[in-house]
């Protein structure tokens, strides 16, 4: 991978594509499975925004969002998993396709899933998410690349916030410096959150570099051998601060 390709020992578990490989190769285990399930639980947002952006109403969305994710789970489409062929989003959006494309072609609807899910959706997190979209312009691809993004940021963020700044007391600086991760649109002027948190400059920006560091890491986890970690993260900016 260009840039740098160094993991987070444990953390962000629903970005690394070892997970997946693993699952691929070998018969899941709990462990395993308990991973995958926190890929679903990470990424339901942009599954069940591509299937709605197709044409799905959202009853049936919620109902073959858990579908395909009951089938993750248990193994399916894993068979073509591996992270040298790219981005772990890309991975996942062309099983999605195909899921949806054998959907289409089965007349057969029966229950879905058997009355299990791997995934707790919230169709009002569904519903808000989806509506902040615009309505005409984007594609199925690219809503699902949006709510990719977004979904992502969160996922990180969340986590630094608690095994990072909470546990150190640092949750105010946490926020004042989440602008500077480049991928926010407007961020302040480092003199302003200096003053702001009663800090030094040479201080906010040793606390800016860490957090870009950790946020890198994340984003590597998702991507292939190949794929370039300052493309990527100039991709995910220009979708969190695209007109909407």
């Amino acid at each position: 991978m260009k840039g740098d390709d160094r993991t987070l020992a444990g953390q962000f578990p629903q970005t690394r594509w070892s997970i997946v490989q693993r699952a691929r190769s070998d018969e899941p285990t709990a462990e395993t499975r308990r991973a995958l399930e926190d890929i679903c639980s990470g990424y339901w947002l942009p599954i069940d925004a591509f299937i709605r952006r197709s044409g799905v109403r959202p009853v049936e969305a919620e109902e073959l969002t858990q579908e395909f994710l009951l089938r993750l789970v248990q193994g399916e489409f894993l068979d073509h998993a591996d992270r040298e062929r790219g981005k772990l989003r890309t991975f996942l959006l062309g099983c999605v396709k195909h899921f949806l494309a054998n959907q289409r072609r089965t007349a057969n609807r029966q229950k879905r899933g058997g009355g299990l899910a791997p995934v707790s959706i919230d169709q009002a997190v569904a519903e808000h998410g989806y509506a902040a979209e615009p309505v005409d312009e984007l594609t199925p691809d690219a809503i699902f690349e949006r709510r990719w993004a977004k979904s992502l940021m969160e996922q990180v963020m969340a986590a630094l916030a608690a095994d990072e700044m909470e546990k150190e007391g640092k949750r105010a600086l946490f926020d004042a410096l989440l602008p500077f991760t480049h991928l926010e649109a407007k961020p302040a002027t480092l003199a302003e959150t200096a003053d702001k948190l009663g800090m030094n400059e040479a201080a906010v920006k040793m606390a800016i570099s860490r957090l870009r560091g950790r946020l890198r890491e994340a984003v590597a986890e998702t991507l292939g051998p190949d794929d370039d970690l300052e493309a990527e993260m100039m991709h995910l900016r220009s979708l969190l601060v695209s007109p909407s």
